[in-house]
Parts: structure tokens; sequence; C-alpha cells
């Protein structure tokens, strides 16, 4: 499924800035690897899934016995591919092998006295020839629809991989595949559609299909810094809070007021296979807020948070983006402003990749060069508003939090502390 690959990435991208683990940077790059290759429409988004079945065979496309990568690699790099992989005789799937590490590539090097660097580059030797293999069976079916609300989440996975991994590719893909969202999936009147088929666009879009394209907005501003995606993002949230928020009570109802009548207007506030469009909403519309200084967008926010204590208070792993978002909510939270110069980014880009790196949970970042052509009625106007750059070479540097900003830095060693007293706290 295609987000699953989303969701997987992201957790990965996560786990590579909270650990450094090599591992889960490589991991994160083969999945996304795996949707340009397999999933992405020439027209720009991403299809939604492959079959599990091949040849009337649940897996068999994916799954692995030992002899099959002897076969393949030869019998000491099938051994070794085996053990770092828990490859083994009886498998872990109907007797053969769905390909896993049970640890990781330098554990696996200490336990069999391996050099690890070598390791790393047997395994991704293996890898490639395993690769060149698999493609020789048939392929999975593919069902080639394009869903709104996967292809948010796999734009936001892209555009925060591009600046942790640094593969401007990634944000390529992600910028085209919003593009074709607003070019193929939105009506004249600005409305989205939820599904695209073969050039035809059908289903007033739902609830998660706005979260999700509103959280993918915020980053891909994050990962650009194009204030036409918070542009976007606004347009999104404005959708949000006319068509889609219970007046009378707390968050978010399933469909839009307009929408063909039902029987009665659910409100979804669990998380399952995805986030709850309710969960999801609450942290892009906080985002969107800590960029904005939208007291509306803050105070829909709190209401989606309030419609979901009880299932918080019940169930963890049921409210668990819920849960992410009431983080963000009680802080401590930052706003990260950079000024950059106009003729010379090298610095200013260098710097914001060594911090995109890092772990610096619930903090927004918001970048202009100077000097700055913006319009008065800009969204980014309030956050933007009496930060000046510094004299000198280098960019200066703001962190604001609960309506205060610390003193302003441009000197290069200091803004390095600055980020990793960031990421440690």
């Amino acid at each position: 499924m295609l987000y699953d690959n989303a969701l997987l990435t992201d957790a990965y991208l996560d786990a590579y800035r909270a650990t450094g683990c090599e591992d889960f940077s490589r991991v994160a790059r083969e999945t996304i690897d795996y949707v340009l290759t397999y999933l992405a429409d020439p027209a720009g988004g991403f299809h939604s899934t492959e079959d599990a079945d091949s040849e009337g065979e649940e897996g068999k496309f994916y799954l692995w016995t030992p002899r099959e990568i002897e076969e393949c690699l030869g019998r000491n790099a099938a051994e070794q591919f085996c053990f770092a992989y828990g490859v083994t005789p009886e498998g872990n799937f109907e007797h053969r092998n769905i390909l896993n590490l049970p640890e990781t590539i330098e554990q696996c090097a200490r336990i069999r006295g391996w050099d690890a660097g070598q390791l790393e580059r047997d395994l991704a030797a293996a890898r490639r020839q395993l690769l060149i293999r698999r493609d020789q069976r048939i392929r999975p079916a593919k069902d080639d629809k394009i869903l709104l609300d996967w292809n948010a989440l796999m734009i936001h996975s892209l555009a925060k991989a591009a600046g942790i991994l640094g593969a401007p590719r990634y944000l390529d893909a992600a910028i085209g595949a919003a593009e074709f969202i607003l070019r193929s999936l939105r009506t004249p009147d600005g409305r989205l559609l939820h599904s695209w088929r073969h050039g035809s666009a059908r289903h007033p879009a739902y609830l998660d299909d706005h979260t999700y394209l509103l959280q993918a907005f915020v980053t891909l501003y994050e990962a650009t810094f194009d204030e036409r995606w918070v542009v976007e993002a606004v347009r999104i949230a404005d959708i949000l809070m006319a068509r889609f928020r219970d007046r009378a009570g707390c968050g978010f109802f399933f469909t839009a007021d307009d929408h063909e009548r039902l029987i009665t207007r659910q409100k979804d506030i669990h998380d399952n296979a995805t986030p709850s469009g309710n969960a999801l909403g609450a942290t892009a519309l906080l985002r969107l807020a800590r960029m904005t200084g939208s007291p509306e967008y803050q105070g829909a926010a709190e209401q989606a948070l309030q419609l979901s204590v009880p299932v918080m208070q019940r169930s963890a792993l049921a409210s668990a983006q819920s849960l992410a978002a009431l983080d963000m909510y009680l802080g401590p939270s930052r706003e990260i402003v950079v000024l950059g110069d106009s003729n010379d980014r090298a610095l200013e880009m260098q710097l914001l990749g060594e911090l995109r790196r890092l772990y610096v949970p619930n903090a927004i970042v918001a970048v202009r060069a100077e000097p700055a052509q913006s319009s008065s009625d800009s969204p980014l106007k309030t956050l933007f508003e009496g930060k000046r750059r510094m004299a000198g070479n280098s960019p200066t540097v703001y962190v604001c939090g609960n309506s205060a900003c610390q003193a302003p830095l441009s000197d290069v060693a200091e803004i390095r502390s600055l980020w990793n007293r960031l990421a440690a706290n």
C-alpha cells in the first residue's frame, strides 16, 4: 500500500535523526525508491498499491528460500546475507522468508567478527543481485488509482526525506505530486476530489484528504521555503474550518457540510492503518498556527484534541497521532526563523541541512533571504515581523516560543551550538 510506504518512511526518518543509525536512513531510501520506481504515475501522482498475490500465491514475488539466495549469490555470500537478513530453511512466512534485519548491520558484524564497512558493501552488492533476479519474476498486479489522502502522506514523507537525506530528486517528486493534485484533483471553485484514474477525477474529498494535504503543504514549505505552499495550506485550512468543523461541538466531521446527505455525519478520532483525520488535522493546524499566528487555527486544533481526550486516556495505540499533537500543543515548541543573504545562500543551506538531520521535535522552520520581496498580506507576515538580518556574511537565526524570542545569532559556531542544544532538549 502507498500509505504503508509513506508512514514507514516517516518513521524511519525520525529514527535515523534520533539515533544516527545509518540502517534507518538506508531503509528509508529503499522504501522511497520502491515508490518512485513502481508506483509513480507519469502524470505526477502515485498509484495505490501492488497486490500481495502473484501467480496465485500470497507474497510469491517477494519471498525467498536459502536455496534461491545461494543460487543467485554463491555459497559464501549467501551465508553472510542469510545471517544478516534472518533467512532460514524454516522461513518466517509460509515456509519461505520475508527479508528483514533482526539486528543492525553493525551488530551482525560484531557477532560474527566481520568488518562492518565491508559487510555493508557486501550486503549492498547482494541486494542489487537479488533485485535483478527478483525482477525476472512475474510482478503482482497494480491498483493504479491515485488517492488524494495517500498521496498527501507520500508528499509529506518525500519532502521531509529530501532535506534529511540530501536527495533533491525526492523533493522534485514531492512537488510534482503536489502540483498534480492541484491540477487534476481540484475543481474550478477550489474544492478537492478524492480519487483520480486514467484522466478522470471523482468523489468529493473527505476530511482525511484535507488534513493530510494540509500537513503535506506545511512540510513542503519547510522543504522549499517557497511561500506558495503556505498560501495553499491556508486555503485548505479555511475549507476545513468552513466545511468540516463542528461549530456546535468539537473537532471535524468526516464529510463536508455540502457532501451527499448521510444518515449521520461521523467523526473519526481513532488511528487505524492511517492516522485519524482529526488527529492529523490538529497536528497540521498547530504547525500552521505557529507559522501564521492564527488564533482560529490554534483554537480549532485545541477542539480537535478535546474530542480525542477519551481515546487518548483509554488507548495510546488508537491515538498515537493525537498524543503527538498534544505533545506539540503542550510544548515546548519552537519557531526557528532564519534570515539569509539572497546573493549567497550556500552557508545558509549548509546550516539548514545540519539542522534537518537532527531530531528537533515540535519545531517549525521559516526562512527568507534579504532583501526579500514579500507582499504585505503574506501568511507569514507575523512570523517575520520585527526580525532583521544582522550585519555580516552569515545568516541570522531567531528561536522563538510562547510569544518571546531569544537574542538573534549570526556567528556560525554559535548557530551550530544552538542546533545541538535544541536537539538535546
